[in-house]
């Protein structure tokens, strides 16, 4: 749920929302575009309903005067800019919230996940509520027209969880700012956030994971584990790249490495740290954090870089490194009859010396 930002260090979060304005303030302008919309339109309808006869005077015009009785062609024409009570109802509580959504504070883009609860699910549950704008205005949309059904489309107006986000509303996506528990930090269950241009970071609280994050490493994907004021930095990279990311902040010697992949090309780390990060999993069966560190392993080793150490598991990237055998010259029409009327003829020969038939 969205946090009230009280066990986040406002040395750190209010800095990392400002290198996040350009999202907020996209996402913000989309919002307040839409409120102003529905007003209009709310407007437009009330002035029918209160005065329908003046309204149809105006839009007459002088030509009108003295000739046509607006009252009376009112009277006969009805009043079809009229809207029924559920569409007005429903353009009241649109405008209500894109207001909101258009001007709430960085609370609600902030997240702060308790100990013990599931990082995947908290980010889920707090992009489903930033989603009830995009769900609104398909609601909006349907009233218009009109096509809105209550039993059909009441779902509009609840949570609109991401997996039901069209490309453009994607492309929207506001930032969240996660604060999280190093322990309850697994960075591989937010990769079907990383869509359009979803930004995420996380505040890692207390002590981590070698790399949480490095299995969100993809084309196209930005990723990045940092500490301290390179963090800072690297949050103005995340701002700046056009498609989706996610930016963990971690303490210094909580146990995470630093590492930065800007979405394509190599990955940046320290391969001494990866080695030793690697030697010293390696040593527990079953430890956590082992698949994770060869994810990185396999990067560097497909980006050419240092061979995997020794007594490591072998990466899949470096196992891939054989060259494709030379294909033999295709025989010609002749030479491939004569092949085939010899492996035919020991093929028969060898099913003869299995079955012990006697001889002619």
């Amino acid at each position: 749920m969205p946090s009230d930002a009280m066990g986040l260090e406002a040395t750190i979060l209010k800095p990392v929302l400002e290198r996040l304005s350009p999202a907020l303030d996209a996402f913000r302008s989309a919002v307040a575009e839409a409120a102003e919309e529905v007003r209009v339109y709310r407007g437009r309808h009330e002035d029918a309903a209160s005065d329908p006869a003046d309204r149809l005077a105006r839009e007459l015009g002088p030509f009108a005067k003295g000739r046509i009785d607006p009252a009376r062609l009112a009277a006969l024409v009805g009043n079809g800019d009229l809207p029924d009570p559920l569409t007005d109802r429903l353009m009241a509580l649109a405008h209500d919230l894109f207001v909101a959504a258009g001007t709430g504070g960085a609370g609600s883009f902030v997240v702060s996940v308790p100990e013990g609860a599931d990082l995947r699910d908290a980010v889920k549950d707090a992009l489903g509520e930033l989603g009830r704008a995009f769900g609104m205005a398909h609601a909006v949309e349907k009233a218009r027209d009109p096509r809105y059904y209550p039993d059909r489309d009441h779902a509009l107006l609840h949570a609109h969880p991401f997996h039901r986000w069209t490309p453009a509303e994607r492309a929207l996506a506001p930032p969240l700012v996660v604060e999280v528990g190093g322990t309850g930090l697994r960075g591989a269950g937010l990769l079907e956030f990383m869509e359009g241009s979803q930004k995420m970071v996380l505040l890692v609280r207390g002590d981590a994971p070698p790399a949480p994050l490095a299995r969100l490493a993809s084309p196209g994907v930005w990723v990045a584990q940092a500490v301290g004021e390179a963090g800072l930095d690297r949050a103005a990279e995340l701002a700046a790249h056009p498609g989706p990311g996610i930016l963990g902040l971690v303490r210094e010697g909580s146990g995470a490495l630093t590492f930065a992949y800007p979405g394509e090309g190599a990955v940046e780390l320290d391969a001494a740290e990866l080695d030793a990060a690697l030697e010293e999993a390696a040593r527990s069966a079953g430890q956590p954090g082992l698949p994770d560190l060869r994810w990185l392993q396999a990067m560097r080793s497909a980006a050419g870089g240092a061979a995997a150490p020794a007594g490591s598991a072998p990466s899949e990237a470096a196992v891939v490194t054989a060259s494709a055998p030379t294909p033999a010259p295709a025989p010609s029409s002749d030479d491939a009859d004569g092949a085939v009327e010899a492996s035919a003829d020991q093929l028969a020969a060898w099913l003869l010396a299995q079955t012990d038939l006697p001889e002619g």
